[in-house]
């Protein structure tokens, strides 16, 4: 039983470590930042986010109120976002052309 509990152990200390490593690895190689920047970078869009969900609620509720704020909020976030090369780089859509982007494939465009 002690065993056990012993690799269970050894086995959480392997993941703590592979998140540190992974942590900075995101930190130093894939956004350049430091760990307190991209805290408030995370805190910031969270907030963003929080206040463009309050304003959809609301304009579901009352929809003469906050008519664009929520589409408008996640578009200027995503062209903030979009500034960060790691992201850029993940972004598989930006090699197509414009209008090839977002095409359903599986509906004919002439229904």
């Amino acid at each position: 039983m002690m065993l056990s509990r012993f690799w269970v152990l050894c086995l959480r200390i392997q993941t703590l470590i592979r998140w540190i490593k992974e942590g900075y690895h995101h930190l130093k190689v894939e956004t350049g930042w430091g760990y307190w920047y991209h805290l408030w970078h995370s805190i910031k869009n969270s907030w963003a986010l929080l206040i463009i969900a309050f304003k959809s609620v609301v304009h579901g509720l009352l929809p003469w109120i906050w008519k664009a704020d929520a589409p408008k909020g996640v578009i200027k976030m995503y062209h903030q976002i979009m500034r960060i090369q790691h992201i850029k780089d993940m972004d598989k859509l930006r090699k197509k052309p414009k209008n090839e982007r977002y095409r359903n494939k599986t509906t004919d465009i002439t229904e």
